[in-house]
């Protein structure tokens, strides 16, 4: 198998998986965040969520780009 492949597949797959995550995790305990933290909850959380979805989307992206 085309190791180009294997990666893409992992990091799309890996996106996948934090996008369940996100949805069935995160999502849900936003209604236990207050009006009065939820600007600063959302920061935070925008900040470390980024290392994860940026790594991967990078990585589908290059190798993606990488096939054309």
């Amino acid at each position: 198998m085309n190791t180009c492949f294997v990666i893409h597949a992992a990091a799309n797959w890996g996106l996948v998986g934090l996008i369940w995550v996100i949805q069935i995790v995160h999502y849900p305990l936003l209604k236990d965040v207050g009006r009065s933290e939820f600007i600063s909850y959302h920061e935070r959380h925008m900040a470390l969520i980024t290392w994860v979805v940026g790594h991967l989307s990078v990585g589908a992206l290059m190798v993606g780009a990488s096939r054309f």
